[in-house]
């Protein structure tokens, strides 16, 4: 006890409890409640690398599943709708099941449905039967979307942002890893399946181990009034802004690899690299915005952000048959999508309560914009060519332009109402 003592002795905390010195018990409490977290978040941690390496799977292998289901580009681009559609409607209804169960149990059943569908995607010969495979791995990826964040939030209240950050940059290491695993199954046998059956056997660790963790308790970040308050003005705005910028990274990872085919840059297997490069940009850029997303404001990183978009996809219109254009921009654009996703959330959480319901209702713009802006690129791409996908990012990055700058105004606006109070 001696020992313990001590070591209160020399480590003074910064607070009392009831105006009474913290004990030695608290210590130990404390201690235990860092290393509760601390396991928590790199369980969170490895479910989104499985989570990155299921999402980034589907755009490099589009050719191979439209040669097994005998579809052409513009029918395969169904694929995005269909997971989309999944992804939206769990993304409406799981909020409320995370606010009232325990969530560790949720997410691994939902991991454990993203494996099985995983393993039988290559397998499948039909479109319409792919596309109700892939409904249902986009219902179960909204389930751990909505509860990664969610989860997350809970666990580290007001000091989640770097937290947050670091849980996308994982989504950023799956989603870099999956287009490699695609290209040496392409180069080794000349066939996507054991590509989908590597990342399926990826997912099933985490499965079991995930439901022996307590889950966080729910609903442990607190309402908070002035601007912190929830605000349905600008639950729409940044569900908008959600639906634009996640459905031109959705549009343009699912979506490069075959444009570089059609314009005859690069072969299949290494336009799978170039997806690759877009993820392993988008691990990059959210590894570098860790230390500066608790000091700097979220809306001046989302401009910054968006001006990288903007430059990326005018070289892409520019210099269209550009081999090393194309590289340099696929990895622009992925360093400046990067911190957009994660940094979106904390803006939100400046000014309304985040809870599962809240999470939810971002994923559906989200998701939405994940379905509406690939699909919109897939029924245009044959009839008018690779430089579709060019001019949708441009008017998608200029839109979320407009709409960040409503959602920085309605932001001084909720900073006055506090200043009032």
């Amino acid at each position: 006890m001696k020992n313990v003592e001590k070591y209160v002795t020399i480590c003074p905390v910064s607070y009392t409890i009831s105006g009474q010195s913290i004990t030695s018990e608290a210590v130990i409490d404390m201690d235990h409640d860092q290393r509760t977290k601390a396991v928590r978040t790199f369980a969170y941690y490895i479910v989104y690398i499985a989570l990155g390496l299921a999402f980034a799977s589907l755009g490099p292998t589009l050719p191979g599943l439209a040669r097994n289901t005998n579809s052409t580009l513009r029918e395969i681009s169904w694929l995005f709708f269909s997971h989309s559609a999944g992804y939206t409607i769990s993304s409406l209804l799981v909020g409320r099941l995370y606010d009232s169960s325990p969530g560790h149990p949720i997410m691994a059943v939902s991991l454990l449905l993203i494996a099985v569908t995983m393993a039988v995607i290559p397998l499948v010969p039909w479109l319409w039967l792919l596309a109700a495979v892939l409904f249902l791995r986009g219902l179960a990826s909204a389930t751990i979307d909505v509860g990664g964040n969610t989860l997350l939030v809970w666990t580290h209240g007001d000091r989640s942002g770097p937290w947050i950050n670091g849980l996308h940059f994982c989504f950023g290491l799956g989603g870099l890893l999956s287009p490699v695993i695609v290209a040496q199954s392409l180069l080794l046998r000349n066939d996507i399946a054991p590509a989908y059956w590597v990342i399926a056997a990826c997912a099933l660790p985490a499965t079991l181990w995930l439901p022996w963790l307590d889950s966080p308790g729910i609903g442990t970040v607190q309402e908070r009034t002035g601007m912190r308050s929830s605000r349905a003005t600008m639950v729409v705005l940044v569900s908008l802004f959600f639906f634009l910028h996640v459905g031109a990274e959705i549009a343009y990872s699912g979506w490069i690899s075959t444009y570089a085919i059609e314009k005859n840059i690069l072969k299949e297997a290494q336009a799978a690299y170039l997806t690759s490069l877009f993820w392993g940009a988008i691990t990059v850029g959210r590894l570098v915005t860790i230390p500066f997303s608790s000091r700097v404001m979220p809306a001046r990183i989302l401009m910054g952000d968006l001006a990288g978009c903007l430059i990326s996809v005018g070289l892409l219109l520019l210099f269209p048959g550009s081999r090393g254009i194309l590289w340099f921009s696929t990895f622009l654009m992925g360093f400046s999508m990067a911190s957009m996703y994660p940094v979106s959330i904390l803006f939100a959480d400046r000014c309304m309560k985040i809870n599962g319901k809240v999470v939810g209702i971002f994923l559906v713009g989200a998701n939405t914009g994940g379905m509406v802006i690939p699909w919109i690129i897939g029924q245009r791409f044959e009839t008018a060519g690779p430089r579709v996908l060019g001019e949708t990012m441009l008017l998608s990055i200029a839109v979320a332009f407009i709409v960040l700058i409503l959602m920085w105004v309605k932001m001084a606006g909720f900073q006055r109402t506090r200043d009032e109070q």
